[in-house]
């Protein structure tokens, strides 16, 4: 749900603030498509530093992503998308749901499950980053397209980075 927030703001759907009757804010608290939702401190933080930006960008094209207690926000002048995943064990049947075969044979190539679940994650950053820089989120199957560097999608730069304490994070920006 919290995440359902910081996503509907970033789409412009129905967030809205929460105010008393005297007008002065209910700190933490937002209203989603007429449910209300009570925010952590750091999921507030995110949601009021993407207002002071919307102010300040305009129409240029953002992305925002968290996982657990991590907020990102790719900025850029052409299309974007990010993503960032803490990385953990994958339970049985998700990469199957998730990856191409060619992408599943590059992670069971790995030959420690922990460089298994290092390089899911990395492909999976890449898929939401892409799925969200095209505008068109998981309508379109994980399936459906690769990510590997020999297969990506056309006009698709992906950006990866290692964030400390066991996070992965990509960018995806569409080049005209």
């Amino acid at each position: 749900q919290r995440l359902r927030v910081l996503v509907a703001a970033e789409l412009d759907r129905n967030a809205v603030r929460i105010r008393h009757n005297d007008g002065e804010e209910a700190k933490g608290t937002v209203l989603l498509d007429g449910e209300k939702i009570e925010l952590r401190e750091y999921q507030l933080e995110a949601l009021n530093a993407l207002e002071q930006m919307r102010a300040k960008l305009g129409n240029l094209p953002f992305s925002l992503s968290h996982s657990e207690d991590r907020v990102m926000v790719a900025i850029s002048e052409s299309p974007v998308g990010c993503d960032i995943e803490k990385i953990a064990p994958v339970k049985d049947g998700i990469m199957e749901e998730a990856l191409t075969p060619a992408e599943l044979r590059f992670v069971y190539a790995q030959p420690t499950s922990i460089e298994r679940s290092e390089a899911f994650y990395r492909l999976w950053t890449r898929k939401e980053s892409y799925v969200k820089a095209i505008g068109k989120g998981f309508a379109v199957g994980p399936t459906t397209f690769s990510v590997l560097p020999e297969a990506s999608p056309r006009g698709a730069k992906f950006y990866d980075y290692p964030v400390a304490d066991g996070y992965l994070a990509s960018v995806c920006v569409l080049i005209k």
